[in-house]
């Protein structure tokens, strides 16, 4: 138990550290949006937008015709100006414009517009962000260093004065995806970007709730009102919350829980859910840090927007989506909508991108930043604290699956666990916005557990198996022992009952040669002669069980039927056949033509023996079938025999049937080929052979004997001597003289070996 719970800690620590330095390293950092933070968007879904934002685009819907051509944005500043009137009358609590006016319009046009946004009180006005290069040199040379300084671009005098507020809303372009926003920019110093400007704007009437929030939360707490006191300008200054604490709420982090925490306290009970998620979304711009992830509600166009033209035209109430929307009290964001106006060059790459063809526009993405500060809703990344907590974890889990289950069943068993953590994910993001990491342990952790056990698994198997060859060894030859090692599991203790096929030959004249050689002469003489043997039977895979006199027992084992062992067993005769007859025409003097037997089916491997001696060898009706097999031969004068159930799937090989017989001992005939060779290799002379003996053959089982004998003595002609055609044709003459006993099966039977 103590190396499995040891073997289980290696992997569940190398897995962790894996997990680890993809949590730590950037690499790993990119990584997670792609195929975390995207997967876990679109697994999720659309989300219903609070009720708290709006957009209208420069634009109109599509479907409707503008009553105003494409024309440049200064020329319709009494648009912008009906646009801001009919917004304050509908109720806007802010509007904030995602148009830069950096250029000065008609003067009366700008007049018109700064009265309206002087009249409204509650319009941000967006500020242009240019990155400027400053060389440190005076010469200006090609090669001096210089420092980009991000240079702030105010609206024209006349509509910045005018307007509540004004602010920078920076964003990459692509191909560099957005996935979150600036909350402050510094630029020169501190500065709220174009959402938080808006929703200063928006919680203005919250800002005695958040004082009695901050003095009812660390009262008694006299060093930390201390350090606020001497830190930070009162509240009665006049300042927003937001400026006037984020200082110090920034340098005492630890309070931003029981801040959060006081407001479900009893305290607080005359405000509603939306009113503390308010307060809780300005407590977090007052600690938390100057970017956050955009928790996007859907594809672009999820935002109600309308056009200039539905707020303009003002006939009776809106509807986005066959629904009715009011935008009394809320925000309304400003500019062109991607959704809208396709031709418009405002589109920011995203997790939603080419959802519906088209990219987020900035004002979308504005209007989206709004929107999760209002609901105090954006995509949190767990800490690295829990992110670490999580890849640790899943190294353990996945340590203890891959190792205590085999391959297949810890694949599958990981996969589950890995389908429960992305559920468990997926409700986490759903519920909270909490961003938990998905990418590392699915997709980095879960596979490099599972493939480092399996390996290890692998290693262990082969040392495993050395062993037992190493002890087999003793018995049976290294193939047969690797043969064996494949299915060890499964293998008795006495015998094991595999598929084999049985080879046996056997030499001519080996008695008359015993007798006329000295036996230590004999002994080298038939060293020689089985080394050709034993060559051919190695090198296709066999191994040789027997050694018995003259005669040679091989077989080739697996654990089902396989054509292809089958096939190797034939390609070993063909071979043994031919190095004996190499041998023969080497031997002066000495011969021993070899005849060879082959069959196939069940054997049982085992020990078999008694007392102090056993030997590991083959049993079985296949064995002795193999004797009689290889002993027909002497009947056909042929070579080489096998049955049919040797030649099942094999298909490159030329043989001839020679038929049906009953061979001696047995009480099942067996239907026997030729083995002649490779079809490749047959001439022209020998496949006419064995067509013109297969034409004999059929004559023969219908006792047609005169076709068979005409058929018999064409084969004769093409091939003379042939000890198949010669043996069918004694028996044709045979049977025209004396025909057989009724009902005949055409099988030969055999009384002797």
């Amino acid at each position: 138990m103590a190396p499995r719970i040891g073997k289980v800690g290696i992997i569940g620590f190398l897995t962790a550290l894996v997990g680890i330095a993809f949590i730590c390293l950037s690499a790993g950092q990119r990584l997670e949006l792609p195929l975390g933070l995207n997967v876990l968007f679109h697994a999720r879904g659309v989300r219903d937008v609070p009720p708290d934002v709006a957009i209208v685009s420069f634009s109109p819907v599509p479907g409707q015709i503008t009553r105003w051509p494409a024309a440049p944005v200064k020329s319709l500043r009494s648009v912008h100006a009906r646009l801001i009137d009919s917004l304050v009358r509908r109720g806007a609590a802010v509007i904030a414009f995602d148009i830069t006016f950096l250029q000065p319009g008609p003067p009366d046009q700008d007049r018109v517009l700064a009265a309206a946004i002087r009249r409204a009180r509650n319009v941000v006005l967006c500020e242009y962000m240019r990155s400027v290069y400053v060389p440190l040199s005076d010469r200006g040379d090609a090669g001096d260093l210089g420092v980009n300084i991000e240079k702030r671009l105010p609206p024209v005098a006349p509509l910045a004065q005018s307007a509540a507020a004004t602010a920078p809303f920076p964003l990459p372009r692509v191909p560099v995806q957005v996935s979150r926003f600036w909350t402050f920019v510094p630029v020169p110093h501190e500065r709220a970007t174009l959402p938080v400007a808006a929703f200063k704007i928006y919680t203005d009437d919250l800002r005695a709730g958040f004082r009695r929030l901050l003095l009812s939360t660390v009262l008694g707490r006299a060093r930390q009102l201390q350090a606020i006191a001497v830190d930070s300008p009162p509240l009665a200054y006049g300042a927003h919350p937001v400026e006037a604490y984020r200082g110090v709420l920034r340098s005492y982090p630890d309070w931003r829980g029981p801040l959060i925490r006081a407001l479900q306290s009893p305290r607080f009970r005359d405000l509603n859910e939306r009113q503390k998620n308010m307060l809780a979304s300005l407590v977090e711009l007052c600690a938390g840090e100057k970017q956050r992830y955009l928790d996007f509600y859907g594809p672009p166009g999820t935002i109600p927007t309308f056009s200039y033209m539905q707020i303009l035209e003002n006939k009776g109430p809106l509807t986005w989506r066959q629904k009715p929307v009011k935008l009394s009290g809320r925000a309304v964001f400003v500019g062109f909508s991607k959704l809208l106006r396709s031709e418009q060059k405002d589109g920011y790459y995203t997790v939603f991108s080419r959802s519906k063809g088209v990219d987020f526009s900035g004002v979308e993405l504005a209007a989206t930043a709004f929107a999760n500060l209002a609901e105090n809703h954006p995509v949190r990344p767990l800490s690295m604290s829990g992110r670490l907590l999580v890849v640790v974890s899943a190294a353990l889990v996945l340590a203890v699956l891959c190792r205590l289950l085999s391959p297949l069943w810890g694949a599958l068993a990981v996969a589950g666990g890995g389908a429960a953590y992305f559920a468990l994910a997926l409700q986490q993001f759903r519920a909270t916005g909490m961003w938990m990491p998905v990418a590392t342990p699915l997709f980095i952790q879960a596979p490099f557990a599972w493939l480092a056990t399996t390996l290890w698994k692998y290693r262990e198997t082969i040392a495993e198996r050395n062993t037992i060859r190493k002890a087999f060894g003793y018995y049976l030859p290294d193939h047969m022992v690797a043969e064996l090692a494949r299915d060890l599991n499964r293998i008795d203790a006495r015998h094991r009952m595999l598929h084999g096929t049985c080879l046996l030959t056997d030499a001519e004249h080996y008695t008359t040669l015993s007798e006329r050689m000295h036996p230590q002469d004999l002994s080298a003489f038939m060293n020689h002669y089985f080394e050709r043997l034993f060559g051919p039977v190695k090198a296709h895979g066999g191994s040789v069980s027997d050694v018995t006199g003259d005669a040679m027992l091989a077989i080739w084992v697996t654990a089902r039927p396989d054509p292809e062992a089958r096939r190797r067993a034939c390609l070993a005769a063909l071979e043994i056949a031919a190095a004996v007859a190499r041998f023969n025409r080497s031997s002066a003097g000495h011969h021993l033509p070899t005849r060879i037997g082959l069959h196939s089916g069940r054997v049982a491997l085992g020990n078999i023996g008694a007392l102090d001696h056993f030997e590991y060898a083959p049993v079985g009706d296949v064995v002795n079938t193999t004797s009689r097999v290889e002993g027909l031969n002497k009947y056909l004068q042929t070579r080489i025999l096998v049955s049919r159930q040797v030649l099942d799937g094999v298909r490159d090989l030329l043989t001839r049937r020679v038929g049906r017989f009953l061979l001696a001992g047995k009480t099942r005939p067996v239907t026997l080929y030729e083995l002649m060779g490779l079809r490749r290799d047959a001439t022209a002379r020998r496949r006419a052979l064995c067509r013109v003996f297969a034409q004999a053959l059929a004559a023969y089982r219908e006792e047609r004997w005169p076709e068979a004998i005409a058929a018999l003595e064409a084969a004769l002609k093409l091939h003379p001597g042939d000890g198949p055609a010669t043996f069918y044709l004694k028996l044709c003459h045979n049977y025209l003289r004396r025909p057989p006993q009724q009902p005949w099966d055409g099988i030969i039977r055999l009384e002797g070996k």
